[in-house]
């Protein structure tokens, strides 16, 4: 159970997140967000939670890794359908006419870095 500390320096700390990220936790589970704000409260040997809040207004960067902590990152595979749609009817039909013209078997694919590489496939 959090003390009343913890809840008040949270909210503080959220306050602080939405003036300098312009990013509003007000609609996420409090108990959700102040457990991932304990993992850097320890991760930074701070005290508490005051003291945490005191560290992150003195460094900046760690505002950074707080909002790396809050946030959930995630790709959704194929988010875009209609750029696939028209990868499958238009774009490769063609690299595959233009490959079979020159009697090539061969197809190089070329794929940036994505966040769990489901994009790649």
């Amino acid at each position: 159970m959090q003390n009343q500390e913890e809840i008040l320096y949270t909210d503080k700390i959220l306050d602080f997140i939405k003036e300098k990220r312009n990013i509003d936790f007000s609609q996420y589970r409090k108990n959700l967000l102040m457990r991932r704000i304990k993992t850097r409260v320890n991760l930074t040997k701070t005290k508490d939670f005051t003291g945490y809040f005191e560290f992150l207004i003195n460094h900046p960067s760690e505002l950074d890794y707080l909002m790396d902590k809050m946030t959930i990152n995630f790709t959704e595979f194929f988010r875009d359908s209609e750029v696939f749609d028209i990868i499958e009817k238009e774009v490769i039909p063609d690299i595959i006419n233009e490959k079979e013209k020159t009697g090539s078997k061969e197809i190089n694919v070329w794929s940036c870095a994505s966040a769990s590489g489901e994009e790649a496939y």
